[in-house]
C-alpha cells in the first residue's frame, strides 16, 4: 500500500510539472488526486486477481488525473 501511495505522490508531481501555469489547479489536489486514482488502480488490480497491480497503479493514477483535469477544470 506505502509503494501505491508513493506512486501516486511521483505521477501527480510529474502531472503538477507538465500543468506548470496552467489552469488554477493548486499542486496539492493534483498530489491528491494521483494518490486516489493510484490507490484505486491497485484496488482494481487485487479485484482482478494480478499478482503485480503497479501496472494498474500508474494507469489508475494517470486516468483519474486526465478526468480530473478534463471534468473540472475550466
Amino acid at each position: 500500500m506505502v509503494e501505491t501511495i508513493i506512486a501516486g505522490l511521483i505521477f501527480g508531481m510529474i502531472a503538477c510539472i507538465f500543468k506548470l501555469g496552467k489552469g488554477s489547479i493548486v499542486w496539492v489536489v493534483t498530489l491528491g488526486v494521483g494518490v486516489i486514482g493510484a490507490v484505486l488502480g491497485n484496488f482494481t488490480a487485487n479485484y482482478l486477481g494480478l499478482a503485480s497491480g503497479l501496472m494498474f497503479t500508474v494507469i489508475g493514477a494517470l486516468v483519474l488525473l486526465f478526468l480530473h483535469d478534463f471534468l473540472l477544470v475550466e
